[in-house]
């Protein structure tokens, strides 16, 4: 929906989702957007903003208007240019139904990823900040504010090693997640051993690729992989022909994608 449409939004109160993507909404498109569906009988339940080139200055007026969208369920700002001060900004006024929250490529970083996680919604389920650069110290951050609730992660492209690896395991065990995405980043073979010993219950998609492991990792991913699991992706890695032969053992006559 582009921002000159707001006046349907306005009129008839039938959008439940707003997209205004790629559009470079500026700091007054961003008040008039969340007057016209904060209104009375407005009821958003979803916003995406990706690509918008928002930045922190935006970013703070997006922030300050947020409260006015109590009902918003699921909010998308990924690639925005947000970075820590942006995110620092949007942190404390996420809205409390919140259950999705997208702020893939924003260079946040572990200063911006803290922010957030220590605001995280108590019903949040899908978390993607992906392409952030939130390292170690940023995985510890969620790890350290572990949404119970949370049953899908995307964590790509952030320079996680392996003491963040083992943060983010020792919370996996008991949690709901059945989606975990963690490909490229560097957690190697201490770090997949760290998650092998900590698989959810539930897990069904889990994304390890290009992440530095080898035969002693793959083993380890071979000999804990739950039957739960119906997609496994570990291209780009180290681990060689036995290594590969104890993962499709594990897999088994799965009718699912394994992409070594």
């Amino acid at each position: 929906m582009r921002l000159w449409e707001m006046r349907h939004v306005i009129a008839s109160g039938a959008e439940s989702c707003v997209s205004v993507a790629g559009e470079d909404v500026t700091e007054q498109g961003i008040a008039i957007l969340v007057l016209a569906t904060s209104l009375p009988w407005q009821r958003l339940d979803r916003l995406d903003l990706r690509n918008n080139q928002l930045g922190p200055d935006r970013a703070a007026a997006l922030a300050a208007n947020l409260p006015r969208l109590s009902s918003l369920t699921a909010l998308t700002l990924s690639f925005n240019g947000l970075r820590a001060d942006g995110a620092t900004a949007i942190a404390p006024y996420l809205p409390a139904l919140l259950t999705a929250l997208n702020l893939s490529g924003n260079a946040i970083g572990p200063e911006g990823t803290h922010a957030l996680a220590s605001a995280f919604p108590p019903a949040l389920r899908t978390l993607d900040l992906s392409t952030n650069a939130i390292g170690d110290i940023g995985a510890q951050a969620i790890a350290a504010h572990w949404p119970r609730t949370l049953t899908q992660l995307n964590l790509a492209y952030n320079h996680i090693g392996e003491v963040g690896a083992r943060a983010l395991a020792a919370h996996l065990r008991t949690s709901s997640v059945t989606d975990l995405r963690l490909p490229s980043n560097r957690i190697g073979d201490a770090g997949a051993q760290a998650i092998a010993d900590n698989f959810p219950a539930a897990l069904a998609t889990l994304y390890l690729s290009n992440n530095g492991v080898s035969d002693p990792g793959g083993r380890a991913i071979a000999s804990a992989l739950p039957l739960s699991v119906t997609e496994l992706v570990m291209g780009n890695n180290q681990v060689s022909g036995p290594g590969k032969d104890a993962i499709r053992r594990a897999w088994g006559g799965r009718s699912s994608l394994c992409f070594l």
